[in-house]
């Protein structure tokens, strides 16, 4: 509900500082840490602290079971802490045994179980062996026979591209296989436990099918795709009802299908997703084929078409093949050799698939399988390939180790192993790394292309160099955390329509189109992009399976390639390449080969003349996207430039437009260095000036509002510090001491308005108080920038800490210091050595100037950023860029904004500090002590009602400085949800995310929510050279609350982006026993019961009154709820009509606000799916109409489904059970039934079509339903228009209004109840942009209140005529209807109901509410 009135009514608020207590001194800290607190004559440590009492869990706090304690996905294992200490491990074995002991339990959980899991793997194998072994001999059979042998059962042979022809002689056969082996994923060589079961059977095909020269032109690849063919044909026909079969391609290798079984079996010992079995049939060369192996090396050509080049990948697929026997025996030897073997190997694959790798080409070509043969190979034949030898002794964190190592070191592309004297020059040309299985040139990484390869190595360097740093700490990062989520792993990222890349000319490959063009690409990137980019990353489109009755898999027209990139901040910006000098001919034509006509000559600054390109953009994003356009169009096709589309851009602002850049602030820089150069330069000064710094956050490139001189924000002044000189003349008096800073003060204001265009005048803080700062200078330069100056002196330390150490001083005085010292340190010692560490950092990272405003605004827009200090926002900001592992250091506000979401949803604030380094320099002492301040903090409060989260660095150890007190449990319960459901939005919805959902808050979790109007802040004028102070009444009211009912309930806002302040209450306000002096509103329940019960509608009331206009809605529905109509009862409370679904609510205003739902009244049966109109016949029946009505496609209405039913309400009160409305009539002719309207006195009820433009008359004694009134001002001339809309009975007249045409009219009612079609215009709202909904009038007369959704707005007329006048009452988002209060004494009270806006939903989505708000009148 809101309060507005239309008389203005003076807003009074107390603006007086409210001050903040601290608790401790930094001795009562320390003095914990031993075990005691304070002097032996306090009270114990509980008594110290606050009886603070918790408020009560967020509900999505609790949603998914959480406690309030977010731990992250390791919760069972050691947890490691934030303190991103890079000095190095402790020299003793106990980090190592703390990695140790992590590993141990992973490597527990995911071990794969022996037991009903192998039974259905078993079954499962032993039914398809047996349907293969049973099937009968086949052919010889031609081409065109083996195509169509098995079209009876429905199963195409999947013949690779290109298909066999017709007219060859090649002959196809079948024969019982030779042999099978299981590969049991998840069983057998350190195979990962997941729901779904994967078994491989490999069945290997008889030599007798194959002749000499079947290694050519596809030859093999077409008799294995016959073979796998009959294979399906043989287990379809014993093919349960509870399973599938169809193809899909072996590592995406499209010369190598294999069939995919997928059933259902029922084992007792299985959960529902555990049951789901898959198997895959793959068949395999013989292990004597009748082709030398010779043949098939990679160096050599099999394809005829492409002689005389190398045919490396269809060599090497073949190879494939000839390959699995031999490293199946590898594999099973290396188990049975090295104890450690299987433990590393499923390390590894963890490992792997966190960061995204598998066999696939999709996924980088190197997965589980890779990743054990390469260990195999070193435990067992090591020397043989020419690789270093493994101990079988080593276990199995060890080998893993190993492994990383021999992939971060090794570089198989330009240097392999010993033992590859010769490399196939078609290996070298396409950049693919080579390690061949001994006695087979069989290339293990032929799947792997340059790009992953080089993320592999770089994913293993990373790993090693933590785990190096710090073993136990890496943990998580190494096997926990999810690292390929493109979002948080790069920058920027591209996608490219398939077929348009795929459709570019190439030169012939005997790789498939996909991966061939994708060399291409990632060749021609290479070179262009060159130094901008850090990272170039491809990532293809899978492959999915396919059904039988098909040969191949269809490729969607929606299938991309994305282009994932990870940019140089330094270089990406730059709009100029220089080419080569005139004189190297070969590099100056691949130069402009590379760049076509792009290319100019051009002479540079140096004085050399070069060749070069130039670049129109200068954003890093949109220079990106022209650069890879241009090469796109240039050397592939137009149709694939101009389908290129960026992801990622939607982060490079803040919403509503704010830029993030670093250079934003440049202006503000530039103001506070001509402020100190001034101030060092003034003279007469008593002292010299030792030291200026900058406090403030707007200098250090991370405040979320950017200063300005549009007086946007002369309410967030800039802080900056001075100290002067040491002199033995300052007092040693605290109080004189904050005399001597006013007096030092004034002079300096003095000489700067003499000696500058500065205007200053000194302000008071901390009026209450001899020991904090009292005073500041306020200085505004020409630009209207707005400094607070504040003087630093280093003797108030040394008195407070005086005064603390003196044992004479109580309690409460002590206290008083405490805070003293606290505050000292924090103003003049650790904000401005924040704001100097995180200046250098921004300047290393300039990604962490957007991703701190990002984060800052987040948190705001949550309704959040009134409980967090800006500070501690800053520091887990530079935390993900000081410690970015598993990743690199964040390079674009995307990866830095949602890393830093992903680290507040893991991180564990209950057991682990946040420890931040900024300089690298602190040491493992430095950690521990830390570590264990935090650890005593938590000894001595161990409810954490004073310190929940502990954030220390290496300048502010205590960890407190910027989080006693603040945020509390509840706050940081919230925070982790959020970040939670925010994460999950990210992996959800990926490359579509939109950024906006990530900002958009849910009102939902609240008791109350009070809307706000907002507020024009006053400006100020450098002529006058006086500050004209910009109040912002809405923050006064939001602190008024605070300090006046912070025991009754916890309050939220956003007055940047939402105008709202939301509030839960305490747990205190509960039902208790009743006694004196509570400290919030109560009322006795009862006659002189003795329960107590918080009287929250009074203190709502309260709130509302204290607002004034400040105040537009206190009650809100979820988002998508259009509320129509409402009237109110004699009891006080309100019907509203949904036309958003087909219920009839019943609301209690005065209990609504204080978290009580409304009742779902009645629910109306389909065809209803909305509620219109609502008018009452007598004391509680009601007549409404309805209709079936599509929100989204607006018009037509279903035409013929509008209704009336009667709603008796006799003795109903909130809380009964529904209602059952009455059917009075139904309307075959109806178009759409809006308002409606009662005459009593003939018991007719007159109801508005909006869609036919007419007012229809119903009888409800006899249901006669006949048309009242249709004339020009019930219709209208627009189509898919509103026309009549509201009607109305008043003194004898039906007041109708028609929203097409904006008229608001009324025509006498004769006493039978007949309308006279002869009306007059009492309004028109087309002269003053008012296009009237529904109306309510004020008795004896045509004036009228008028709510109109299309103005948002409602109106007040006097209905004296077509010219009549109209004054603004109140702007509501979409009003609907309006009605008065009926409570005796609140006839100036009108309720207000509304959709939220109607825009959204005509445009979709729907992301806004309706609304019920109370508006003030004067009548």
């Amino acid at each position: 509900m809101t309060t507005h009135t239309i008389k203005r009514r003076k807003l009074s608020l107390d603006s007086t500082r409210n001050l903040h207590s601290s608790l401790s001194s930094l001795e009562s800290v320390e003095s914990a840490e031993n075990g005691t607190v304070g002097n032996g004559d306090d009270n114990e440590a509980s008594e110290d602290l606050p009886s603070n009492t918790d408020v009560h869990d967020f509900q999505t706090s609790l949603q998914d079971g959480e406690s309030g304690v977010p731990m992250s996905s390791s919760k069972s294992l050691k947890k490691s802490d934030h303190s991103g200490n890079k000095a190095g491990p402790p020299s003793s074995e106990i980090v190592v045994d703390g990695l140790r002991l992590q590993v141990r339990e992973l490597l527990k959980s995911v071990k794969p179980h022996h037991g009903a899991r192998n039974l259905v793997g078993e079954r499962l194998v032993d039914l398809v062996k047996r349907a293969i072994n049973d099937a009968p001999d086949l052919g010889p059979l031609s081409s065109t026979q083996a195509a169509a042998a098995f079209s009876a059962a429905k199963i195409a042979v999947p013949f690779p591209d290109p298909q066999p022809s017709p007219d060859s002689n090649h002959q196809y056969s079948y024969a019982k296989p030779e042999g099978f082996y299981v590969d049991h994923a998840g069983m057998f060589k350190g195979g990962v436990e997941v729901g779904t079961l994967v078994t491989t059977l490999a069945v290997q095909m008889p030599a007798a099918m194959f002749t000499a020269k079947d290694h050519l032109d596809h030859r093999y690849f077409h008799k294995r795709a016959f073979y796998l063919a009959r294979i399906a044909a043989a287990i379809s026909e014993t093919l349960e009802a509870d399973q599938r079969l169809s193809y899909e391609l072996h590592d995406e290798n499209p010369l190598l299908p294999v069939l995919r079984i997928d059933s259902r079996m029922n084992v007792l010992e299985l959960t529902a997703d555990e049951q789901y079995k898959s198997l895959r049939v793959m068949p395999y060369a013989p292990t004597s084929a009748p082709y030398p192996i010779d043949r098939i090396e990679p160096d050599t050509n099999c394809l005829r078409s492409l002689r005389p080049s190398s045919t490396p990948f269809y060599n090497t697929s073949m190879l494939h093949d000839v390959a699995q026997g031999r490293l199946h025996n590898l594999l099973e030897r290396a188990k049975e050799t090295c104890s450690g073997f299987e433990d590393a190997c499923r390390l590894g694959a963890i490992w792997l698939r966190q960061r995204g790798y598998s066999s696939l080409f999709s996924s980088g070509g190197f997965g589980d399988k890779e990743w054990s043969t390469l260990i195999a190979l070193r435990l067992m034949r090591g020397s043989d390939a020419g690789l270093p030898m493994l101990l079988p002794s080593l276990d199995g964190l060890q080998l893993f180790r190993a492994t990383l190592q021999f992939l971060a070191m090794q570089d198989l592309v330009r240097k392999s192993p010993e033992s590859l004297t010769a490399v196939p020059e078609g290996e070298r040309k396409n950049l693919t790394p080579v390690l061949f299985v001994p006695d087979l040139k069989y290339n293990l990484f032929y799947r792997m292309s340059r790009w992953s390869y080089d993320r592999l190595r770089f994913d293993s360097q990373t790993t090693l160099r933590a785990l190096n740093r710090d073993a136990a700490g890496a943990f998580e990062g190494c096997f926990i955390y999810r690292v390929d989520e493109s979002l948080t792993r790069y920058d920027f990222l591209l996608e490219l329509p398939r077929k348009a890349l795929e459709a570019s000319p190439r030169n012939a490959s005997d790789e498939p189109d996909i991966l061939s063009v994708s060399k291409l690409l990632y060749s021609t990137l290479t070179s262009g992009l060159t130094d901008r980019v850090s990272s170039l990353y491809l990532r293809l489109p899978k492959i999915c399976s396919w059904r039988c009755e098909k040969s191949k898999a269809s490729t969607a027209a929606s299938e991309t390639l994305t282009i994932c990139v990870c940019v140089n901040p330094l270089t990406i910006v730059r709009k100029v390449d220089r080419g080569p000098e005139t004189d190297e001919r070969e590099k100056l034509a691949r130069f402009r080969k590379l760049w076509g006509g792009k290319t100019e000559l051009r002479r540079f600054k140096d004085g050399s003349i070069r060749e070069a390109v130039a670049w129109s953009q200068s954003e890093p994003r949109e220079l990106l996207l022209e650069i890879i356009s241009h090469l796109l169009g240039l050397h592939f096709s137009a149709a694939s430039a101009r389908g290129l589309r960026i992801i990622g851009n939607a982060f490079g602002q803040v919403k509503k437009g704010r830029e993030l850049t670093m250079a934003c602030f440049e202006p503000t820089l530039s103001a506070y260095q001509a402020l100190e150069e001034e101030l060092r330069h003034l003279e007469d000064m008593p002292l010299a000036i030792r030291q200026i710094r900058p406090a403030s956050s707007a200098l250090c490139y991370t405040s979320e509002t950017v200063p300005t001189s549009d007086h946007k924000n002369l309410s967030n002044p800039i802080d900056v510090t001075v100290q002067f000189e040491g002199s033995g003349r300052w007092p040693d008096d605290l109080a004189a001491i904050q005399m001597t800073k006013v007096a030092f003060l004034l002079r300096t204001a003095e000489l700067l308005q003499k000696s500058s265009s500065y205007s200053t005048r000194i302000g008071l803080e901390n009026d209450n108080s001899e020991t904090l700062n009292r005073s500041f200078l306020e200085v505004i330069d020409s630009n209207n920038f707005i400094f607070h100056v504040r003087i630093h002196h280093d003797r108030e330390q040394s008195l407070i800490e005086r005064k603390l150490k003196d044992r004479s001083t109580g309690p409460a005085e002590r206290e008083t210091n405490a805070a003293a010292l606290t505050a000292y340190k924090k103003s003049f010692e650790r904000r401005p050595a924040l704001v100097g560490a995180m200046q250098i950092l921004v300047r290393r990272h300039a990604a962490l100037c957007s991703t701190a405003r990002l984060l800052k605004r987040w948190f705001a827009s949550h309704l959040l950023h009134s409980h967090i200090s800006e500070e501690l926002l800053d520091i887990v900001s530079a935390h993900v860029f000081l410690n970015p592992f598993p990743w690199s250091p964040p390079t674009s506000a995307m990866t830095g904004f949602l890393r830093t979401l992903l680290f507040l949803s893991k991180w564990d604030w209950q057991h682990e500090p946040l420890i931040v380094d900024f300089n690298s320099e602190m040491g493992k002492e430095t950690v521990q002590s830390i570590r264990t301040r935090f650890e005593a903090w938590r000894k001595l409060d161990p409810e954490m009602n004073r310190v929940v989260v502990f954030a220390a660095t290496n300048f502010d150890a205590d960890g407190t400085t910027w989080t006693e007190f603040t945020p509390g449990k509840v706050i940081a319960t919230r925070m982790t949800a959020l970040a939670k459901a925010a994460t999950n939005v990210v992996l959800k919805e990926g490359k579509d995310l939109d950024i906006e959902k990530l900002f958009k808050p849910s009102m939902k979790d609240y008791d109350f929510v009070l809307h706000l109007r907002p507020v024009e802040k006053s400006k100020a004028t450098a002529k006058s050279k006086q500050r004209h102070t910009s109040i912002d009444s809405r923050k006064l009211f939001f602190e008024e609350l605070q300090r006046t009912y912070f025991e009754a309930a916890l309050f939220f806002t956003d007055l940047t982006e939402n105008n709202v302040i939301a509030g839960i209450w305490q747990p205190g306000t509960a039902d208790r026993s009743w006694k004196a002096s509570l400290p919030f509103s109560t009322r006795v329940e009862g006659g002189g019961a003795d329960r107590a019960i918080s009287n929250k509608h009074a203190m709502l009331d309260e709130m509302v009154r204290t607002g004034g206009d400040l105040v537009r809605s206190v009650t809100q529905f979820p988002n998508g709820s259009w509320i129509e109509n409402l009237a109110v009862r004699q009891d006080g409370t309100v019907l509203l009509s949904l036309l958003s679904s087909p219920d009839l609510l019943l609301l209690d205003p005065d209990t609504t606000t204080n978290g009580n739902s409304p009742q779902v009244l009645a629910t109306f049966q389909t065809p209803v799916t909305g509620v219109l109109g609502i008018a009452e016949a007598e004391s509680d029946v009601y007549y409404v109409a309805t209709n079936a009505f599509d929100l989204a496609a607006w018009y037509p209405p279903d035409n013929g489904t509008g209704q009336v039913w009667r709603i008796d309400l006799t003795g109903f009160f909130i809380g009964h059970n529904p209602v059952t409305p009455e059917l009075v009539a139904s309307l075959p002719d109806s178009g759409l039934l809006n308002g409606v309207a009662m005459d009593t006195r003939n018991n007719i009820l007159f109801t508005a079509d909006s869609a036919m433009g007419l007012v229809w008359s119903l009888n409800v004694a006899d249901g006669e339903v006949d048309v009242a009134l249709n004339n020009s001002f019930t219709a209208a001339n627009k189509s898919n228009a509103l026309r009549v809309n509201g009607v109305l009975v008043h003194d004898d007249y039906l007041c109708i209004t028609n929203t097409a045409t904006g008229i608001y009219s009324r025509y006498p009612i004769t006493k039978n109840g007949a309308v006279i079609d002869t009306g007059e215009i009492l309004f028109n709202g087309t002269n003053f942009s008012v296009l009237p909904d529904d109306i309510v009038n004020v008795p004896n007369g045509p004036d009228a209140y008028i709510a109109s959704g299309v103005g948002n707005l409602v109106a007040y007329t006097n209905g004296s005529g077509e010219g009549a006048g109209a004054e603004i009452l109140a702007h509501v988002d979409g009003a609907t209807s309006l009605a008065w209060k009926r409570m005796v004494g609140d006839r100036e009270v009108l309720y207000v109901v509304s959709t939220g806006g109607d825009e959204s939903y005509l445009q979709g989505p729907v992301e806004v509410g309706g609304a019920v708000y109370r508006v003030d009148v004067w009548l």
